[in-house]
């Protein structure tokens, strides 16, 4: 009980940036959550092909809403946000309207050529209805969402995020089980009630003194967000292009047995993604400020976070798998550290590209993003017929490589000269963080066939871990309660 009344004590003396960090990350975790407990009861209600379909619709998704959204709310928003910091709600507002009109626009398209679609992809009509659907209406929940953690309002956040995920688990699970298009039901229960979320949220963005053109605001978005369209693509199709391939190749269940795989590597995409949700804006008000030092130290701090807890998920990948799959999924596991690996090389180059858009200095970004996207589809062109499905983990973490290195080279040509900006990151410790969970991961591999040593291992991290938490925690700390 003391120890509990401590840890209140403590969250309620927190700064508010503290608690939204904590909320996000805690949010996320919970989200992801509901697809790791969804996983094991659909791949054992579906079989792998209709898993693989309900995969292969929402990686054609994610790259379609590229073009009809043109990810202006990701690295652009924050931006925006620091530029129109008088003008947000106008902003957010007028831009939404942008973003439905290319939605109709794509949507047009697609309903022209829906017999062409069904052909190449093998999605009938009502697939495409739903695609349609979701493109549309998808902008205004992350619009609304970037704004909270922007301004680290985490409650209502946290409440519309849990009940999407809650009911789409919920429903999405009894549907499934009495449906005979399984695939299709999976996929209509995910749309359908994100949309509503979706449509209520745009009407909460609306803003009645807010122009829906805006000269403005759509043409600064536009020229800030377009040249980013192909880093944008680039990344999707590092992350979603095996899959696709591998469904073209090897076929759907191929294609579902690696996607399983990969939502359980990705589980570092739960702690990267609370931690960037949160440390995104910290990092645009310290480079305003000019805070080099506390950046180099914090993100310091971030990375000897990330690193152990990549290694961790590492070492407990084969029990993540056998929990969230039947036997005939295990097959894969050895895709896992790559997958794990190639996640924290994200991690990497994400530090180095917040500051490239905040430099304004997008065609880096671009340029990275298409060498790398176009190696991995070569490489997964050359390798997959050649090794089979699992060779895809292994190029995307090449390209990964690749696109950290890239990014690291354009950000030292963009700072130039300036010996204060070039303080802002360790740049010789993450390469050499880098290169140690490399070499890790191949000792991994091979000790997925001797569980004692194995148990060894994470024990010994723990181990550190613990010893170490103090230090690791003060500084994350330090970086919360800063604004």
């Amino acid at each position: 009980m003391i120890i509990i009344r401590q840890l209140v004590d403590k969250y309620q003396r927190a700064s508010k940036t503290m608690k939204a960090s904590l909320w996000f990350i805690v949010c996320y975790m919970i989200q992801r959550g509901m697809q790791f407990i969804g996983m094991p009861i659909f791949t054992r209600i579906m079989t792998a092909d209709e898993y693989g379909m309900y995969a292969v619709f929402l990686s054609w998704f994610n790259l379609l809403c590229i073009f009809t959204s043109l990810n202006i709310y990701s690295g652009t928003f924050n931006k925006a946000m620091i530029k129109y910091e008088k003008e947000r709600d106008s902003y957010i507002s007028s831009i939404q309207w942008l973003t439905l009109l290319l939605g109709f626009l794509f949507s047009f398209i697609i309903i022209i050529f829906n017999e062409s679609i069904t052909n190449q992809t093998g999605y009938s009509i009502k697939f495409q209805i739903l695609m349609c659907l979701h493109l549309i209406l998808f902008p205004s929940l992350q619009y609304w969402s970037q704004k909270q953690r922007f301004l680290f309002e985490y409650k209502k956040l946290v409440f519309i995020s849990l009940t999407n995920s809650i009911c789409s688990l919920i429903f999405g699970v009894i549907i499934t089980i009495i449906s005979d298009d399984k695939s299709f039901s999976l996929i209509a229960v995910t749309v359908i009630i994100e949309s509503f979320i979706c449509s209520f949220l745009f009407f909460c963005n609306y803003k009645k003194q807010a122009p829906i053109f805006s000269k403005n605001y759509w043409q600064w978005s536009m020229i800030m967000a377009l040249p980013l369209i192909p880093h944008y693509v680039s990344e999707l199709l590092l992350g979603h292009a095996d899959r696709i391939m591998i469904s073209y190749i090897c076929g759907s269940a191929k294609a579902g047995i690696y996607n399983i795989v990969y939502q359980i590597s990705m589980v570092m995409t739960i702690i990267r993604t609370g931690i960037n949700g949160a440390f995104a804006p910290w990092l645009y008000y310290s480079l305003k400020n000019k805070d080099y030092i506390d950046i180099r130290t914090n993100s310091k701090a971030l990375t000897i976070m990330m690193f152990m807890l990549t290694v961790f998920f590492m070492l407990i990948g084969p029990e993540i798998l056998r929990l969230a799959a039947p036997e005939s999924y295990y097959e894969a596991v050895v895709g896992i550290p790559a997958i794990m690996i190639g996640c924290f090389f994200i991690y990497v180059y994400v530090l180095f590209m917040y500051v490239e858009i905040y430099l304004e200095k997008t065609k880096g970004v671009a340029v990275a993003s298409i060498i790398a996207a176009l190696t991995n589809i070569l490489l997964n062109y050359i390798f997959i017929p050649k090794f089979g499905y699992l060779a895809a983990a292994y190029t995307t973490l090449i390209s990964y490589i690749l696109l950290a290195v890239m990014h690291y080279i354009f950000l030292r040509l963009s700072i130039g000269h300036d010996e204060k900006f070039s303080l802002v990151y360790d740049f010789k410790f993450l390469f050499i963080t880098s290169f140690l969970i490399i070499l890790l991961g191949g000792l991994i591999i091979y000790l997925y066939d001797f569980p004692l040593l194995r148990l060894m291992s994470l024990l010994t991290l723990i181990i550190v871990g613990y010893l170490n938490r103090t230090k690791v925690l003060h500084t994350y700390s330090q970086l919360r309660s800063k604004k």
